[in-house]
């Protein structure tokens, strides 16, 4: 069985009120869930526990204020994320009985399923524009051997047409592809990562695509050498990405180098006006999130690894942990670009309260999963003082989880 636990951080107690997941008995508890971002509807998929496959066979909707569920046709989920609005879910799925994937969405409102892709191509991504209007998708399908389709598309969800589609084989390796889709706070831009499929041995780089000119661009060159000659080869490293503004994308990457067993670790800014790269702080982070209201950071900077991931020692090493943070734009050649406002317990998902006024997360000392196995200590955060509550998540009846799964703020 499984349980959602809610608390009210305006009256903090050690009581936590629980929700039965409305789940099937043959069903297994769901590890596929996501939030809508106006906090009313949350959709899981599972399968059975009697399968020997770990499919998503069954997507079901529940509903916090109301209670009510909705269960949408069968199909194996590969993907899905709510519009920022809360409106419409979409779906990479293939439904029970097809041989092709394609992507659906699934309105509220009118409580209908819609597909918006039939071509049977794979998505193996999917990004919501903020103003939810749009659709950036990945795809990465291969009929055979020598005919593969990697582009980057987006559709248009008030005309329904298919807005812009680049052919990213036309610049990398067949059977590469893109992931990590985040689009800019405008809508125009989306950045994303290339090199996300490790059997393709090709170097893991940002890119950005301007959707109003088509123009790819890319941003980084970290990983690059290392298939160079005389490099490593060795490609092992990861990227974090986060819009601070229109014009300001805040890249964190780490990587091996041909040198050098260790891992280099650092964050940077990339200005769109001026199409420059520019050093923040040396430390890898693992996880951060932007109050839209305060535009404080919070993030959690990693302990550094060599290239094989063990934790590198240091005695006395102050830039790693959670830190909140705010960033002057304007000054980032500047030692006054990165303001440091609190410390707090090394930890991650780091959820912002929809008014600005509370940070929620999780402890962890082990880098930052989605899903912590084992009791899970809650931290709550005033976002103007610094001051923190800690928690300690159990069962109805007292005992450790076997894991924690943070969802985020519902309307209660």
């Amino acid at each position: 069985d499984g349980q959602i636990g809610i608390l009210n951080p305006a009256i903090i107690t050690d009581t936590i009120e629980y929700i039965n997941l409305p789940i099937e008995n043959e069903w297994r508890v769901p590890n596929f869930i996501r939030l809508s971002p106006n906090g009313n509807w949350v959709a899981f998929s599972t399968g059975l526990d009697s399968d020997d496959s770990r499919t998503n066979r069954f997507t079901r909707l529940f509903n916090f204020v109301s209670g009510e569920v909705r269960d949408l046709e069968p199909g194996y989920t590969g993907d899905m994320e709510w519009s920022p609005d809360g409106s419409t879910l979409a779906l990479s799925r293939r439904l029970e009985g097809s041989q092709t994937f394609d992507v659906f969405v699934y309105s509220i409102a009118t409580e209908s399923l819609l597909n918006i892709t039939n071509d049977g191509l794979i998505r193996i991504a999917i990004a919501w524009s903020p103003d939810s209007t749009k659709l950036a998708l990945s795809t990465n399908s291969c009929f055979d051997s020598e005919n593969c389709v990697s582009q980057l598309e987006v559709l248009n969800m008030l005309d329904g047409t298919r807005q812009i589609s680049i052919a990213l084989s036309s610049f990398f390796p067949i059977g590469d592809q893109g992931c990590r889709l985040v689009w800019s706070p405008n809508s125009r831009y989306v950045a994303f990562i290339i090199g996300c499929n490790p059997s393709a041995d090709v170097a893991e780089e940002i890119f950005l695509w301007d959707t109003s000119t088509s123009q790819l661009e890319q941003l980084t060159n970290f990983t690059t050498p290392a298939f160079e000659p005389g490099g490593n080869r060795l490609s092992a490293g990861g990227y974090e990405l986060l819009w601070y503004d229109d014009n300001t994308l805040l890249i964190s990457p780490f990587y091996p180098t041909a040198e050098s067993q260790n891992v280099t670790e650092q964050t940077y800014a990339f200005t769109l006006d001026t199409r420059t790269l520019t050093l923040l702080f040396d430390r890898y982070v693992d996880a951060w999130v932007i109050n839209s209201i305060t535009q404080q950071i919070a993030i959690n900077r990693s302990i550094p690894v060599d290239v094989y991931g063990n934790p590198i020692v240091e005695s006395d090493d102050v830039d790693s942990g959670t830190v909140v943070f705010t960033l002057d734009s304007a000054q980032l050649e500047s030692d006054q670009a990165v303001n440091l406002q609190y410390r707090l317990p090394n930890g991650c998902n780091f959820m912002w309260s929809p008014d600005g006024a509370m940070l929620a997360y999780l402890r962890s000392d082990y880098g930052c999963p989605h899903s912590f196995n084992g009791a899970g200590q809650l931290v709550l955060v005033d976002a103007a003082t610094g001051n923190y509550q800690e928690m300690t998540l159990t069962r109805p009846d007292g005992t450790d989880p076997a894991s924690v799964i943070p969802l985020g703020w519902v309307a209660r």
